[in-house]
Formats: structure tokens, C-alpha cells, sequence
């Protein structure tokens, strides 16, 4: 699968998923850090990757209309999680995928 991390997630979580076989890519190494959502999702779309983000602003499924687009998942949560919190979504992903 193709994924991309939002800067709100911990880079170290991409080397996991890659680990599962997944091309994992960051917000970070596309230089789109500090970018506004528009930016970030469309740059994600044009790459056809799933996004993984702690940004609420991405609930609005009037936006982001289920279906229309690569995939979109939200880790809930105000503080950004630890390597080892992702490393352990990815095992229960892992599981469940």
C-alpha cells in the first residue's frame, strides 16, 4: 500500500510500514512541512497514497468524501504519539489489514 505520513506523526513510523512491505512516505521528506492542509492533501492525492494524520481537519467528510479519494486515517489524540504508540498502530493495522 501506499502511504503517507502527515508531519503530526512520527517519521520512525515509516520505516515500520516498510518493514510490512508498504511504500511509506512523509510530509517531512516532500519538503511540504508547515503547507496548509490544501497543499498536503493535494500532493498526497496527486501520488495516489493513503494518509495517515492526527489533523482533524481532515474529519470533514464533506471534504473528504469517503471513497473519492486513496484513503485517509486518523489517529486520535492531542499530543503527537511516540515511536513506540506507532509501532504498535502498525502491528494492530498489520493484524486487522
Amino acid at each position: 500500500m501506499k502511504i503517507k505520513l502527515d508531519e503530526n506523526v512520527p517519521e520512525q513510523l515509516a520505516g515500520a510500514l516498510s518493514e510490512l512491505g508498504h511504500d511509506a512516505d512523509t510530509v517531512i521528506l516532500e519538503d511540504l512541512v508547515g503547507r496548509d492542509d490544501d497543499a498536503v492533501w493535494l500532493a498526497d492525492q496527486e501520488s495516489r497514497r493513503f494518509l495517515i494524520t492526527q489533523d482533524l481537519d481532515f474529519s470533514d467528510i464533506r471534504k473528504f468524501t469517503p471513497g473519492t479519494h486513496a484513503g485517509l486515517g486518523q489517529r486520535a489524540g492531542r499530543h503527537r504519539p511516540t515511536a513506540g504508540a506507532s509501532r504498535g498502530f502498525v502491528r494492530t493495522s498489520a493484524c486487522e489489514g
